[in-house]
């Protein structure tokens, strides 16, 4: 229940000072919207080296596959990151 009213607390209070930067500071720049935020927010952590189980709590995911949608855009780092193992014959 905390979980769900700060996120209504937190769009809310998002959506009112988005509005005023738009007022005076949005020239040029693209919508931003509390999800664009979230989506940031949990590809860092993951890009990090969060587990999924920490950001799907901290995003107050109940399924891991919610979660699992923010991990895409990491995929050829992951894939870098294996090709750099060497194994010796």
């Amino acid at each position: 229940m905390y979980i769900v009213r700060y996120h209504e607390e937190y769009n809310t209070m998002f959506i009112r000072k988005n509005e005023e930067w738009k007022k005076t500071h949005s020239e040029g720049l693209p919508h931003l919207t509390p999800h664009k935020f979230r989506h940031t927010f949990a590809s860092l952590l993951t890009s990090n080296g969060a587990d999924v189980k920490t950001v799907a709590d901290l995003l107050g995911h109940t399924k891991l596959d919610t979660t699992n949608i923010y991990l895409h855009s990491y995929d050829d780092l992951r894939r870098q990151a294996v090709d750099k193992i060497q194994l010796d014959n």
